[in-house]
């Protein structure tokens, strides 16, 4: 009977295991998701504008927060977003935009790049 509920007790752990990496890898997956929505909708809303010295000289650290503070965008936990240009004066502008975010104390990014041409 030991046996039984030693062998029983290891199979069950070992579930236990196997569904909690799962939640883990479903959680950062879902991360993943928003934070490339967020970049997507960053790019699409700077690609509307189509003058590379207004993109240049808008602020996006405010746009952004204020999108935030609306409810047009939902924060990930510690969301970060940078957008820098690979040459500001070159057209195309080589535009990217970095989302970093912290799932389970792990630091995580994706970067996203267009080119945009007036």
């Amino acid at each position: 009977v030991l046996i039984s509920v030693f062998i029983l007790s290891i199979g069950t752990l070992g579930s236990l295991m196997v569904f909690a990496a799962a939640s883990s890898s479903t959680k950062l997956a879902g991360d993943i998701t928003t934070a490339t929505s967020h970049a997507e909708y960053f790019l699409e809303e700077i690609q509307s504008i189509g003058n590379i010295e207004i993109i240049t000289s808008t602020s996006w650290g405010n746009w952004i927060a204020e999108k935030n503070a609306s409810g047009e965008l939902t924060s990930l936990e510690n969301e970060t977003i940078t957008i820098t240009y690979a040459n500001e004066a070159v057209d195309p502008l080589e535009v990217t935009a970095t989302i970093g975010w912290v799932t389970r104390s792990r630091q995580n990014s994706i970067d996203l790049v267009t080119e945009i041409t007036e």
